[in-house]
């Protein structure tokens, strides 16, 4: 399942990876600082292109496919440890067949890297506290590490292990003795890229500026409250089941079972010290990111949880365990594994949609000689180099990351006059946009505007998430 389709166009983010990980080293770091995650899968990419000396579709992705089966084979290990072998059985089926794993397994981005590095983290931390073996500790130190030069969301998975520690501190003082050196080693390994990032302020002041009351409401808007749920949504229903109609209206009656299951196993674990560490690792990470993201401004997307899906199935079907009907148990499992595979079969439909080089084709086969192409926004560039050979010249439109600016990141005047300035030197435009023109750097779509009134649309042409006019 996740071989077909490996070698579909790139998602346009995949572009920034491709372009990152065949920098030098020193400028390969300042470029992970620019985006929001560490160097990590950017490094493992760059030494995979060094080794295979390719960069194409297929190639590109399978460290993430390979990080993805080791996910489903530490889910099974993880949920023997904590439940039972028939709970292990449905758990990796889930996690190997989801259309939210398959996705990111399909992705050469961070996600399913970071995903790996913390469900090994979370698996070791309790070994550890089970049976207090050394073995596990240093497993858990590596597997930590790795997973914060991977995301910074690992850093909330260390924060919720270390609340563990202070609840169970006097319970096991030996154990959490130990803990606590690890936690100074982690901390200490962490500190070259602290220091990194701090010494680029510009870009560090991206994670730690606290954004104005108008930035606030723009992020309430596009990640309200009902975005936690969804986290919990998107493990069975994935990122592209239809939300309209009759597939509306099942999808809210089965996540509403769902979550009566969920709150059921959790509630079912009778272990104390499983069930403190089991809310600890869902709740922690997903409650403070979100937090984060209305105070500095950053964003919330379901893909940071992909490694609480294993445990969220582990739960889910010690739900359905609790509930004392052999026939009920065998039709909630058919359900669930049922939308699971719908969710899957509709990720693949996404992704025969998805072209993103026909449009660039189209400027290939149909550009003369003096036409000028706007990339709309500007990380569209890395993206746009992958698939484009042509030497026609490229604006572009500024970063969206100037959403940190007070203003929320509309245009400056001085950046409007610059931009329409250049455009006005040549007779044909072309504009590669993603979402349409209007974004959050130019929210009034002040450039759109002046292009329509100083040239006259002859072609357009639509793709997934993109088009093409002139």
């Amino acid at each position: 399942m996740r071989i077909y389709k490996l070698n579909s166009y790139l998602a346009w983010d995949e572009g920034f990876t491709v372009a990152c990980s065949q920098l030098n080293l020193n400028r390969l770091l300042q470029a992970s600082a620019a985006d929001t995650n560490p160097p990590l899968s950017y490094l493992i990419i760059h030494y995979w292109i060094k080794l295979t000396k390719s960069i194409s579709e297929p190639l590109i992705r399978i460290p993430s496919l390979i990080a993805s089966l080791a996910l489903i084979c530490v889910s099974y290990i993880f949920s023997m440890r904590l439940f039972n072998k028939k709970i292990a059985y449905f758990t990796s089926l889930m996690v190997a067949i989801s259309g939210f794993n398959i996705q990111y397994s399909q992705f050469a981005r961070y996600v399913i890297f970071a995903s790996l590095f913390a469900t090994l983290s979370v698996y070791y931390f309790w070994k550890y506290f089970e049976n207090m073996n050394f073995k596990s500790l240093c497993l858990y130190l590596l597997f930590s590490i790795l997973g914060l030069y991977t995301n910074y969301i690992c850093i909330f998975v260390n924060f919720s292990q270390f609340l563990f520690w202070t609840v169970f501190f006097k319970r096991y003082k030996r154990k959490c003795l130990y803990f606590s050196v690890t936690l100074v080693i982690i901390f200490i390994c962490y500190l070259p890229w602290i220091i990194f990032l701090s010494s680029l302020k510009s870009e560090t002041s991206r994670f730690l500026k606290i954004i104005d009351f108008p930035s606030l409401i723009a992020h309430l808007k596009l990640f309200p409250i009902f975005s936690i749920p969804h986290v919990f949504c998107s493990f069975i229903f994935g990122n592209y089941y239809p939300l309209k109609g009759f597939y509306l209206i099942v999808l809210i009656g089965a996540f509403l079972v769902c979550c009566y299951l969920f709150i059921s196993g959790l509630i079912g674990i009778k272990d104390v010290k499983k069930n403190a560490y089991l809310n600890l690792i869902i709740f922690t990470p997903i409650l403070i990111t979100y937090l984060w993201m209305l105070i500095g401004g950053l964003f919330f997307f379901p893909k940071y949880f992909l490694f609480l899906q294993p445990i969220f199935f582990m739960i889910l079907l010690n739900g359905v365990e609790n509930i004392k009907n052999g026939i009920l148990n065998i039709f909630l499992i058919i359900l669930i594994v049922s939308f699971v595979l719908i969710s899957t079969y509709h990720y693949y439909l996404e992704i025969n949609k998805y072209d993103p080089k026909s449009p660039i084709d189209f400027i290939s086969k149909n550009e003369k000689e003096g036409d000028i192409i706007i990339l709309n926004p500007s990380s569209m560039s890395l993206f746009f180099n992958y698939y484009y050979k042509g030497n026609l010249k490229r604006l572009e439109i500024p970063s969206q990351y100037k959403i940190y600016r007070p203003n929320y990141g509309s245009l400056s005047h001085d950046e409007y006059l610059k931009i329409t300035g250049e455009i006005k030197k040549y007779k044909r435009v072309w504009v590669y946009a993603r979402l349409g023109f209007r974004t959050r750097v130019d929210p009034s779509g002040k450039i759109k505007r002046w292009i329509d009134e100083n040239y006259k649309l002859k072609t357009k042409k639509d793709c997934v998430f993109l088009f093409v006019q002139m």
